[in-house]
């Protein structure tokens, strides 16, 4: 048996500053899963629509550019919906090399462009009235 196995959960909340919630949570977890570890963020739905398949719409648009998004979808037996065609054929095509101003690829610069208009001086006094 584990010391933690042997602890009250207020006992493990104190030794490690966190709420005894918290600590029950992260029990918790573990005893459903085997883990403390979070569940991975790829874990909902998966693409039905791959690169591969919207290449494939690509040349078959470009070989008959009247063809309706069913007409599409039953031609090469696709089982994703029109919608995604749809959204599929709006998208530009993708490159191998990286976007010109992509940024360092840290995915910090979306984060930091709200944090500098959240923080402008002349909403924050006007959000105080």
């Amino acid at each position: 048996m584990s010391v933690a196995q042997k602890m009250e959960v207020w006992e493990i909340a104190r030794v490690f500053a966190a709420s005894e919630s918290g600590v029950r949570r992260v029990l918790q977890h573990y005893r459903e899963r085997g883990t403390h570890l979070p569940l991975p963020r790829n874990a909902g739905r998966k693409l039905q629509m791959t690169d591969s398949i919207a290449q494939q719409i690509r040349e078959f648009i470009a070989a008959r550019p009247d063809a309706t998004r069913q007409q599409i979808k039953d031609a090469l037996g696709l089982v994703v919906s029109l919608q995604a065609i749809s959204e599929w054929l709006a998208r530009p095509a993708r490159s191998a090399a990286p976007r010109a101003g992509a940024g360092s690829g840290d995915g910090r610069g979306a984060k930091l462009l709200r944090d500098s208009r959240r923080r402008r001086p002349a909403l924050a006094l006007a959000r105080r009235f």
